[in-house]
């Protein structure tokens, strides 16, 4: 529009060198990445599609086993029930500074359980700390796995407890 200024324009950048003047310091994407990881929520597109159950996501809160009807109602129904989930999102921690790729896999007592989902560096752990999904048996925290060959654990989520 004539005479207003875009978010990318002149008044944005005043905006931002004050809010640094007065000590506000930057965040930017990838530390807002590590701090869902840190909270064990998993992100639509990234960690789960169409395809996952809110379950194997560790959604319960977001489930209502009292309300009416909806999609899906008896598929979360059955699998609340009779107990059986395949898979289970899972917590990573690995020591080093690079975190995996999407897709890399997890491996238990050398056999392939799973995959990465996400992974990030967490400056306040100083470790790499991940999500993925791995096979029911291998999703209790404490179980030693390997994510592309770098030793890692199953840990509790969320990582980050405060």
């Amino acid at each position: 529009m004539v005479g207003r200024e875009t978010p990318s324009g002149p008044g944005a950048a005043r905006l931002w060198r004050s809010l640094i003047d007065e000590g506000a310091v930057p965040f930017g994407a990838s530390a807002s990445e590590a701090l869902r990881i840190e909270a064990g929520r998993p992100r639509f597109g990234v960690d789960m599609d169409e395809h996952t159950l809110a379950l194997e996501a560790r959604l319960e809160p977001a489930i209502s086993m009292t309300k009416g009807c909806y999609v899906g109602q008896e598929i979360v129904s059955r699998a609340v029930y009779q107990g059986h989930l395949n898979r289970l999102l899972v917590g990573l921690e690995m020591d080093g500074t690079q975190p995996p790729a999407a897709g890399t896999s997890i491996d238990a007592q050398g056999e392939p359980v799973g995959t990465v989902t996400s992974a990030a560096a967490s400056a306040w752990r100083g470790k790499v700390l991940a999500l993925g999904y791995v096979r029911r048996p291998a999703s209790e925290p404490g179980t030693e796995v390997a994510v592309g060959g770098i030793p890692a654990r199953i840990a509790e989520l969320p990582f980050y407890r405060g």
